[in-house]
């Protein structure tokens, strides 16, 4: 095939050559922070419906920090999403009913932001065995008379589609547990092996209490199955379950979990029973105070990100030492006037790892080739734009959707027969804002399209890029508001940037 055919009918010849019908609950994520110019939040949408990964601006109505997480139904069409503080429709509005989730002190002082505490606090699942129904699982944080960060226990909130086509919540903040010291952080689920059923995963605050809990979720009860003691307590600090991360391997047979301050945790898991076992311990001398973790598509390797260093860990490996490398450090160089770091992680439906900050930054780093040992899994940092500043450490909290069928993830979303789309920087747009003509720069000769987008994610303008380093695009019969410039060049590369238009 000629090099020379452009990335859309790439993308085309790609997307018929292989049918999914995976499940795609997670095909939407929203990432957004405060604007103070504006009303309400500027957000950044990532999809991976269609013909790739498509990253757009939005308006929120609220703010949405590191308490995070969404839901998509089968076709990826978003459904509902949180922020710890209210459950928000697929119009980015309050749900009915969804206002007040986790009240108290924290709620009161955090939710005007748009920023409820807790890193993973908050999951989303649907409902054994119902069509139209979710539970939506999180922490109400308490703070202690001695300033301590606490959970008064975990609680569930009902989301229904039966009547009305946008959702409501039909139970809200229903507790299931308060007689467990729960952590800020560490709540994870994946699917029992009956393929119906969740196993939600937790653990309580050391030293007292050092316990891993396991409750059941069917179509009638949410229950505590086991509480059994590990071995790490200087993991189960609330300083590390708000700084780090807990995974599950795609394949379902690890639990891993990574605190700064501890080091890398990991058991055996057993979907049928909920048990962990074959515990193993990678301690990693740092003073980083933040840490996420993420998990290959083939659940080999281990990926540990701890502020300024990614490390990949064979699992393959008995004695996980081994199988520790170093895949990189951070480049301070690529944006010198900002302070970032390397973040949390997600496995994306496109087999990429993706990582945040825990800086408020509008870029993402990516591990596009997770399988890969060492250097060969091709680790790109400030590799997607984000349209707007992401708060810090906000990434949606998935499970595993697709853990019992063939494929876990598909890689041909953001991949043109193996070649994968980079997101990469330096298109710069003058004058800006502009009542009509502007100039579009790139930093290199590049043949290509650009779709101009509103804030509705509709394109109104596309063009050809011929071999060029800048062209003139007129906007005068555009009506005023900010538009997205997304370019894709024939060799699988993404330019990103914004324009505003005043009358």
């Amino acid at each position: 095939m000629h090099r020379s055919f452009t990335l859309r009918i790439l993308l085309f010849l790609s997307s018929i050559s292989m049918a999914y019908s995976q499940s795609k609950a997670d095909y939407v994520w929203i990432f957004g922070s405060n604007a103070l110019s504006l009303e309400g939040s500027e957000g950044s949408l990532v999809s991976f419906n269609g013909d790739g990964r498509d990253t757009s601006y939005v308006q929120l109505s609220e703010s949405i920090g590191s308490n995070n997480a969404s839901i998509c139904d089968v076709n990826g069409k978003l459904l509902f999403y949180t922020n710890g503080c209210a459950v928000f429709d697929s119009t980015f509005q309050v749900m009915v009913n969804g206002d007040g989730i986790n009240p108290g002190d924290r709620h009161d002082v955090h939710c005007p932001f748009g920023n409820y505490i807790g890193l993973q606090n908050s999951l989303i699942i649907n409902i054994p065995n119902t069509a139209n129904d979710f539970y939506y699982i999180h922490k109400t944080v308490t703070l202690s008379d001695d300033f301590e960060l606490s959970t008064s226990g975990i609680l569930k909130t009902i989301i229904s589609f039966d009547v009305n086509p946008l959702g409501e919540v039909i139970i809200k903040n229903e507790i299931i547990d308060v007689n467990r010291k729960s952590l800020t952080g560490y709540l994870e689920a994946i699917k029992h092996k009956n393929g119906e059923d969740w196993w939600i995963i937790d653990f309580t605050e050391g030293p007292e209490e050092h316990f891993y809990l396991a409750y059941l979720i069917d179509s009638d009860t949410l229950s505590l199955q086991h509480e059994l003691e590990i071995e790490n307590i200087a993991s189960l600090t609330d300083r590390c379950a708000s700084t780090s991360q807990s995974c599950f391997s795609p394949d379902g047979t690890k639990l891993a979990k990574m605190c700064a301050e501890s080091g890398f945790d990991l058991w055996d898991f057993d979907r049928s029973s909920g048990l962990i076992s074959n515990y193993r311990h990678l301690p990693i001398e740092t003073n980083y105070v933040n840490c996420g973790v993420g998990i290959s598509p083939n659940s080999r390797f281990a990926y540990l990100s701890c502020s300024d260093s990614l490390w990949q860990v064979d699992l393959w490996e008995e004695d996980l030492s081994v199988g520790l490398e170093l895949i990189d450090t951070l480049d301070k160089t690529a944006d010198p006037f900002t302070v970032t770091n390397f973040g949390y992680q997600q496995l994306g439906p496109d087999c990429k790892i993706y990582m945040n900050t825990v800086r408020q930054y509008d870029w993402l780093h990516v591990i596009n080739n997770p399988d890969e040992k060492g250097k060969a899994c091709d680790f790109r940092q400030h590799s997607i734009k984000l349209p707007h500043l992401n708060q810090p450490g906000s990434f949606p909290n998935f499970p595993h959707f697709r853990i019992d069928e063939d494929d876990v993830c598909d890689p041909t979303i953001t991949s043109v027969f193996g070649v994968p789309i980079e997101t990469v920087s330096g298109m710069v747009v003058f004058p800006n804002p502009t009542t009509g003509e502007v100039t579009v720069e790139l930093p290199e000769t590049v043949s290509g399209r650009m779709s101009v987008k509103d804030l509705t994610s509709q394109v109104v303008l596309t063009l050809n890029w011929d071999h060029a380093d800048k062209r003139q695009v007129d906007f005068s019969g555009c009506d005023a508001g900010m538009y997205l410039l997304e370019l894709y060049s024939d060799y699988a590369r993404r330019w990103v940037g914004r324009v505003v238009v005043i009358d």
